[in-house]
Protein backbone atom coordinates (compact mmCIF):
# COMPACT_ATOMS: atom_id res chain seq x y z
CA UNK A 1 0.00 0.00 0.00
CA UNK A 2 1.10 3.54 -0.64
CA UNK A 3 0.56 6.48 1.64
CA UNK A 4 -0.52 9.69 -0.03
CA UNK A 5 -0.59 11.50 3.29
CA UNK A 6 2.29 14.00 3.52
CA UNK A 7 4.78 13.23 6.28
CA UNK A 8 6.08 16.27 8.12
CA UNK A 9 8.26 17.09 11.07
CA UNK A 10 7.68 20.17 13.22
CA UNK A 11 10.64 21.58 15.14
CA UNK A 12 10.89 24.87 17.02
CA UNK A 13 14.20 26.72 16.88
CA UNK A 14 13.27 30.29 17.82
CA UNK A 15 14.87 31.35 21.09
CA UNK A 16 16.50 27.95 21.46
CA UNK A 17 19.87 28.89 20.07
CA UNK A 18 22.29 31.71 20.66
CA UNK A 19 25.58 32.12 18.78
CA UNK A 20 27.58 31.67 21.98
CA UNK A 21 25.77 29.03 23.98
CA UNK A 22 24.63 25.46 23.70
CA UNK A 23 20.89 25.13 24.24
CA UNK A 24 19.92 24.22 27.79
CA UNK A 25 16.16 24.72 27.74
CA UNK A 26 13.26 24.07 25.40
CA UNK A 27 10.55 26.59 24.58
CA UNK A 28 6.93 25.55 24.89
CA UNK A 29 5.39 28.18 22.66
CA UNK A 30 3.76 27.45 19.33
CA UNK A 31 5.82 25.59 16.74
CA UNK A 32 7.45 27.98 14.30
CA UNK A 33 7.86 25.87 11.20
CA UNK A 34 7.00 22.59 9.59
CA UNK A 35 9.26 20.64 7.27
CA UNK A 36 7.35 18.51 4.79
CA UNK A 37 8.80 15.52 3.02
CA UNK A 38 10.54 16.72 -0.08
CA UNK A 39 13.20 15.83 -2.59
CA UNK A 40 16.77 16.83 -3.20
CA UNK A 41 18.16 17.30 -6.69
CA UNK A 42 17.45 14.61 -9.22
CA UNK A 43 20.34 12.19 -9.71
CA UNK A 44 20.99 8.56 -10.53
CA UNK A 45 18.81 7.43 -7.63
CA UNK A 46 15.75 8.74 -9.49
CA UNK A 47 16.25 6.00 -12.08
CA UNK A 48 14.53 3.67 -9.59
CA UNK A 49 11.81 5.85 -8.10
CA UNK A 50 11.16 9.59 -8.41
CA UNK A 51 11.62 12.02 -5.56
CA UNK A 52 8.60 13.39 -3.74
CA UNK A 53 7.49 16.93 -4.62
CA UNK A 54 8.69 19.74 -2.39
CA UNK A 55 5.93 20.94 -0.06
CA UNK A 56 7.89 23.33 2.12
CA UNK A 57 5.79 26.27 3.36
CA UNK A 58 7.03 29.84 3.19
CA UNK A 59 8.90 31.16 6.20
CA UNK A 60 12.15 32.64 7.48
CA UNK A 61 13.88 29.40 6.58
CA UNK A 62 14.81 28.35 3.08
CA UNK A 63 14.87 24.99 1.37
CA UNK A 64 18.35 23.86 0.38
CA UNK A 65 19.67 20.77 -1.39
CA UNK A 66 21.33 17.96 0.48
CA UNK A 67 18.83 16.03 2.60
CA UNK A 68 20.64 14.30 5.46
CA UNK A 69 24.00 15.60 4.21
CA UNK A 70 23.06 19.30 4.24
CA UNK A 71 24.16 19.81 7.84
CA UNK A 72 27.88 20.21 8.47
CA UNK A 73 29.84 17.02 9.08
CA UNK A 74 27.34 14.48 7.73
CA UNK A 75 27.85 12.02 4.88
CA UNK A 76 25.54 9.43 3.35
CA UNK A 77 25.48 6.64 0.80
CA UNK A 78 23.09 4.11 -0.62
CA UNK A 79 23.79 1.13 -2.85
CA UNK A 80 22.48 -2.24 -3.96
CA UNK A 81 23.85 -5.10 -1.87
CA UNK A 82 21.61 -8.00 -2.87
CA UNK A 83 19.17 -7.73 0.02
CA UNK A 84 16.03 -7.20 -2.02
CA UNK A 85 14.07 -10.17 -3.29
CA UNK A 86 14.06 -8.78 -6.83
CA UNK A 87 15.40 -5.86 -8.78
CA UNK A 88 18.59 -3.90 -8.20
CA UNK A 89 17.27 -0.79 -6.49
CA UNK A 90 19.64 0.35 -3.71
CA UNK A 91 18.85 -1.49 -0.48
CA UNK A 92 21.58 -0.53 1.98
CA UNK A 93 22.14 2.99 3.32
CA UNK A 94 24.54 4.61 5.74
CA UNK A 95 24.54 8.05 7.37
CA UNK A 96 27.61 9.13 9.37
CA UNK A 97 28.80 12.13 11.36
CA UNK A 98 32.45 13.18 11.44
CA UNK A 99 32.34 13.79 15.20
CA UNK A 100 30.14 12.63 18.07
CA UNK A 101 26.52 13.70 17.73
CA UNK A 102 23.85 13.89 20.38
CA UNK A 103 21.38 11.23 19.36
CA UNK A 104 17.65 10.86 19.94
CA UNK A 105 15.22 8.19 18.86
CA UNK A 106 11.50 7.51 18.63
CA UNK A 107 10.20 4.00 18.15
CA UNK A 108 7.15 1.86 17.49
CA UNK A 109 4.85 1.04 20.38
CA UNK A 110 4.01 -2.32 18.83
CA UNK A 111 4.67 -5.02 21.44
CA UNK A 112 6.27 -7.07 18.68
CA UNK A 113 9.29 -4.82 18.19
CA UNK A 114 11.90 -5.83 15.62
CA UNK A 115 15.45 -6.70 16.67
CA UNK A 116 16.94 -3.38 15.42
CA UNK A 117 14.33 -1.45 17.41
CA UNK A 118 15.19 -3.34 20.59
CA UNK A 119 18.88 -2.79 19.94
CA UNK A 120 18.55 0.97 19.33
CA UNK A 121 16.39 1.44 22.42
CA UNK A 122 18.98 -0.39 24.52
CA UNK A 123 21.80 1.75 23.13
CA UNK A 124 19.97 5.04 23.64
CA UNK A 125 19.25 4.07 27.23
CA UNK A 126 22.98 3.80 27.92
CA UNK A 127 24.59 6.51 25.78
CA UNK A 128 23.84 10.04 24.62
CA UNK A 129 25.96 10.14 21.48
CA UNK A 130 26.40 8.19 18.26
CA UNK A 131 28.29 8.46 14.97
CA UNK A 132 26.36 6.40 12.40
CA UNK A 133 23.14 4.67 11.45
CA UNK A 134 22.98 1.74 9.03
CA UNK A 135 19.67 1.06 7.27
CA UNK A 136 18.75 -2.01 5.24
CA UNK A 137 15.70 -2.72 3.10
CA UNK A 138 14.46 -6.18 2.17
CA UNK A 139 14.24 -7.94 5.52
CA UNK A 140 12.57 -6.39 8.57
CA UNK A 141 14.40 -8.69 10.97
CA UNK A 142 11.22 -8.72 13.07
CA UNK A 143 9.87 -11.82 14.82
CA UNK A 144 13.27 -13.43 14.33
CA UNK A 145 14.11 -14.15 17.96
CA UNK A 146 17.57 -14.27 19.47
CA UNK A 147 19.16 -15.12 16.13
CA UNK A 148 17.82 -11.91 14.61
CA UNK A 149 19.17 -9.85 17.48
CA UNK A 150 22.57 -11.51 17.14
CA UNK A 151 22.54 -10.57 13.44
CA UNK A 152 22.13 -6.95 14.49
CA UNK A 153 25.06 -7.19 16.89
CA UNK A 154 27.32 -8.75 14.26
CA UNK A 155 26.42 -6.12 11.64
CA UNK A 156 26.98 -3.29 14.14
CA UNK A 157 30.32 -4.68 15.28
CA UNK A 158 31.53 -5.10 11.71
CA UNK A 159 30.60 -1.55 10.76
CA UNK A 160 32.08 -0.12 13.97
CA UNK A 161 35.34 -1.88 13.24
CA UNK A 162 35.57 -0.38 9.76
CA UNK A 163 34.59 3.07 11.05
CA UNK A 164 37.08 2.67 13.89
CA UNK A 165 34.48 3.64 16.47
CA UNK A 166 32.75 1.98 19.40
CA UNK A 167 29.87 -0.42 18.58
CA UNK A 168 27.49 1.57 20.78
CA UNK A 169 28.03 4.56 18.49
CA UNK A 170 26.46 2.66 15.59
CA UNK A 171 22.68 2.34 15.27
CA UNK A 172 20.69 0.24 12.83
CA UNK A 173 17.27 0.31 11.16
CA UNK A 174 15.62 -2.38 9.07
CA UNK A 175 12.56 -2.56 6.84
CA UNK A 176 11.09 -5.25 4.63
CA UNK A 177 9.46 -8.62 5.08
CA UNK A 178 8.52 -9.49 8.66
CA UNK A 179 9.79 -12.87 9.84
CA UNK A 180 12.92 -12.74 7.71
CA UNK A 181 16.39 -12.22 9.13
CA UNK A 182 18.86 -9.89 7.46
CA UNK A 183 20.83 -11.42 4.60
CA UNK A 184 23.85 -10.96 6.79
CA UNK A 185 26.59 -12.20 4.50
CA UNK A 186 25.43 -9.96 1.65
CA UNK A 187 25.25 -7.00 4.01
CA UNK A 188 28.63 -7.57 5.62
CA UNK A 189 30.41 -8.05 2.30
CA UNK A 190 28.96 -4.73 1.07
CA UNK A 191 30.12 -2.61 3.99
CA UNK A 192 33.56 -1.66 2.59
CA UNK A 193 31.98 -0.56 -0.69
CA UNK A 194 29.30 1.35 1.22
CA UNK A 195 31.89 3.25 3.23
CA UNK A 196 33.86 4.08 0.09
CA UNK A 197 30.66 5.54 -1.36
CA UNK A 198 30.04 7.93 1.54
CA UNK A 199 29.68 11.51 0.37
CA UNK A 200 28.54 14.87 1.77
CA UNK A 201 26.92 15.58 -1.60
CA UNK A 202 23.29 15.78 -2.66
CA UNK A 203 23.84 12.54 -4.56
CA UNK A 204 24.92 10.80 -1.37
CA UNK A 205 21.77 11.92 0.41
CA UNK A 206 19.51 10.99 -2.49
CA UNK A 207 20.97 7.52 -2.88
CA UNK A 208 20.43 6.86 0.83
CA UNK A 209 16.83 8.11 0.63
CA UNK A 210 16.11 5.66 -2.17
CA UNK A 211 17.92 2.76 -0.49
CA UNK A 212 15.65 2.82 2.57
CA UNK A 213 12.42 2.50 0.56
CA UNK A 214 10.39 -0.67 0.04
CA UNK A 215 7.00 -0.32 -1.68
CA UNK A 216 7.23 3.47 -1.61
CA UNK A 217 6.37 5.12 -4.90
CA UNK A 218 8.64 8.10 -4.17
CA UNK A 219 11.70 8.84 -2.04
CA UNK A 220 11.34 11.47 0.68
CA UNK A 221 14.17 13.84 1.54
CA UNK A 222 14.42 17.50 2.55
CA UNK A 223 16.79 20.06 4.05
CA UNK A 224 16.36 23.61 5.32
CA UNK A 225 18.60 26.41 6.47
CA UNK A 226 17.62 28.83 9.21
CA UNK A 227 19.44 31.68 10.92
CA UNK A 228 19.25 32.26 14.66
CA UNK A 229 21.10 35.12 16.31
CA UNK A 230 23.39 35.47 13.34
CA UNK A 231 24.25 31.78 13.36
CA UNK A 232 23.19 29.65 10.39
CA UNK A 233 21.91 26.16 11.19
CA UNK A 234 20.81 23.37 8.92
CA UNK A 235 18.37 20.53 9.41
CA UNK A 236 18.03 17.65 6.97
CA UNK A 237 16.06 14.46 6.90
CA UNK A 238 14.83 11.47 4.98
CA UNK A 239 11.97 9.07 5.62
CA UNK A 240 10.23 6.08 4.10
CA UNK A 241 6.77 4.75 4.67
CA UNK A 242 4.10 3.06 2.61
CA UNK A 243 1.99 0.35 4.22
CA UNK A 244 1.55 -0.35 7.94
CA UNK A 245 1.29 3.33 8.83
CA UNK A 246 -0.69 3.97 11.97
CA UNK A 247 0.13 5.81 15.23
CA UNK A 248 2.25 5.25 17.08
CA UNK A 249 4.49 5.75 14.94
CA UNK A 250 3.86 6.44 11.30
CA UNK A 251 7.19 6.94 9.62
CA UNK A 252 8.33 3.40 9.27
CA UNK A 253 11.93 4.69 9.09
CA UNK A 254 13.45 8.15 9.34
CA UNK A 255 16.80 9.88 9.88
CA UNK A 256 17.22 13.54 10.89
CA UNK A 257 20.50 15.47 11.02
CA UNK A 258 21.40 18.96 12.23
CA UNK A 259 24.47 21.04 12.99
CA UNK A 260 22.61 23.14 15.56
CA UNK A 261 24.22 23.28 19.00
CA UNK A 262 21.76 21.60 21.33
CA UNK A 263 22.21 19.64 24.53
CA UNK A 264 21.30 15.96 24.60
CA UNK A 265 18.31 16.16 26.94
CA UNK A 266 16.82 19.08 25.02
CA UNK A 267 17.38 17.38 21.67
CA UNK A 268 15.63 14.24 22.84
CA UNK A 269 12.67 16.26 24.07
CA UNK A 270 12.50 18.19 20.79
CA UNK A 271 12.47 14.99 18.75
CA UNK A 272 9.73 13.43 20.88
CA UNK A 273 7.58 16.56 20.54
CA UNK A 274 8.22 16.76 16.79
CA UNK A 275 7.35 13.10 16.24
CA UNK A 276 4.16 13.35 18.32
CA UNK A 277 3.00 16.29 16.19
CA UNK A 278 3.88 14.76 12.84
CA UNK A 279 4.61 11.09 12.31
CA UNK A 280 2.21 10.08 15.07
CA UNK A 281 -0.65 11.95 13.42
CA UNK A 282 -0.87 9.81 10.28
CA UNK A 283 -2.84 6.65 9.60
CA UNK A 284 -3.36 4.65 6.43
CA UNK A 285 -4.32 1.06 7.14
CA UNK A 286 -4.59 0.94 10.92
CA UNK A 287 -1.51 -1.25 11.34
CA UNK A 288 1.35 -0.17 13.57
CA UNK A 289 4.62 -1.45 12.17
CA UNK A 290 7.10 -3.58 14.06
CA UNK A 291 10.05 -1.49 12.86
CA UNK A 292 9.07 2.18 13.12
CA UNK A 293 12.17 4.17 14.01
CA UNK A 294 13.35 7.77 13.78
CA UNK A 295 16.99 8.42 14.62
CA UNK A 296 17.99 12.08 14.98
CA UNK A 297 21.57 13.36 15.17
CA UNK A 298 22.66 16.78 16.48
CA UNK A 299 26.33 17.27 15.69
CA UNK A 300 28.45 18.32 18.68
CA UNK A 301 30.45 21.26 17.38
CA UNK A 302 33.46 23.00 18.86
CA UNK A 303 32.52 26.46 20.10
CA UNK A 304 35.33 28.90 19.15
CA UNK A 305 34.01 31.37 21.72
CA UNK A 306 35.29 29.08 24.49
CA UNK A 307 38.86 28.85 23.16
CA UNK A 308 41.59 29.77 25.65
CA UNK A 309 45.36 29.57 25.00
CA UNK A 310 48.20 30.15 27.47
CA UNK A 311 51.97 30.11 26.98
CA UNK A 312 53.09 29.09 30.42
CA UNK A 313 51.12 31.52 32.59
CA UNK A 314 50.85 34.14 29.84
CA UNK A 315 47.32 34.38 28.43
CA UNK A 316 47.39 34.67 24.61
CA UNK A 317 43.71 34.09 23.84
CA UNK A 318 40.55 34.05 25.92
CA UNK A 319 36.92 33.64 24.94
CA UNK A 320 37.99 32.95 21.40
CA UNK A 321 39.62 36.39 21.11
CA UNK A 322 43.35 37.19 20.86
CA UNK A 323 44.71 39.27 23.74
CA UNK A 324 47.48 41.83 24.04
CA UNK A 325 50.35 40.23 25.92
CA UNK A 326 53.86 41.00 27.08
CA UNK A 327 55.96 39.84 24.13
CA UNK A 328 59.22 40.32 26.04
CA UNK A 329 57.97 38.14 28.88
CA UNK A 330 56.83 35.50 26.39
CA UNK A 331 60.20 35.57 24.62
CA UNK A 332 62.08 35.31 27.90
CA UNK A 333 59.93 32.36 28.92
CA UNK A 334 60.84 30.50 25.72
CA UNK A 335 64.55 31.36 25.98
CA UNK A 336 64.78 30.29 29.61
CA UNK A 337 63.06 27.01 28.94
CA UNK A 338 65.33 26.32 25.99
CA UNK A 339 68.53 27.14 27.84
CA UNK A 340 67.70 24.83 30.71
CA UNK A 341 66.22 22.09 28.51
CA UNK A 342 62.99 22.70 30.32
CA UNK A 343 59.48 22.13 29.06
CA UNK A 344 57.52 24.85 27.31
CA UNK A 345 53.89 24.53 28.34
CA UNK A 346 51.17 25.57 25.88
CA UNK A 347 47.76 25.14 27.47
CA UNK A 348 44.68 25.05 25.25
CA UNK A 349 41.12 24.89 26.59
CA UNK A 350 38.30 24.29 24.09
CA UNK A 351 35.35 24.09 26.49
CA UNK A 352 34.17 23.31 29.97
CA UNK A 353 33.93 19.53 29.70
CA UNK A 354 35.86 16.97 31.74
CA UNK A 355 38.08 15.81 28.88
CA UNK A 356 41.85 16.27 29.15
CA UNK A 357 44.79 15.38 26.92
CA UNK A 358 48.55 15.94 26.74
CA UNK A 359 50.86 15.89 23.73
CA UNK A 360 54.63 16.27 23.41
CA UNK A 361 56.68 17.97 20.73
CA UNK A 362 60.02 19.72 20.19
CA UNK A 363 61.22 23.10 18.99
CA UNK A 364 62.48 23.56 15.44
CA UNK A 365 65.80 25.23 16.17
CA UNK A 366 67.98 26.87 13.54
CA UNK A 367 70.37 23.91 13.57
CA UNK A 368 67.48 21.44 13.23
CA UNK A 369 66.20 23.19 10.13
CA UNK A 370 69.72 23.58 8.72
CA UNK A 371 70.60 19.90 9.17
CA UNK A 372 67.41 18.67 7.54
CA UNK A 373 67.60 21.19 4.72
CA UNK A 374 71.10 20.03 3.81
CA UNK A 375 70.41 16.32 4.22
CA UNK A 376 70.20 14.19 1.08
CA UNK A 377 69.83 10.45 0.61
Amino acid sequence: MYSCAPHFVSLKFSELFSPNKIVSSICSSKVDFKVFSAASNVNEASNYIPAAPILLPDGVWKQIPGGVTAAKGFKAAGLYSGLRAKGEKPDLALVTCDVDANVAGAFTTNVVAAAPVVYCKNVLNSTKTARAVLINAGQANAATGDAGYQDVIECVNALASILQTRPEEVLIESTGVIGQRIKKEALLSSLPRLLNSLSPSVEGADSAAVAITTTDLVSKSVAIEYEVGGTSIRVGGMAKGSGMIHPNMATMLGVITTDALVESDVWRKMVQVAVSRSFNQITVDGDTSTNDTVIAFARISFDPNSLQILLGDIMLMDGGQPLKFDRVAASNYLIKAGETHGTVEIKIAVGNGPGYGKAWGCDLSYDYVKINAEYTT
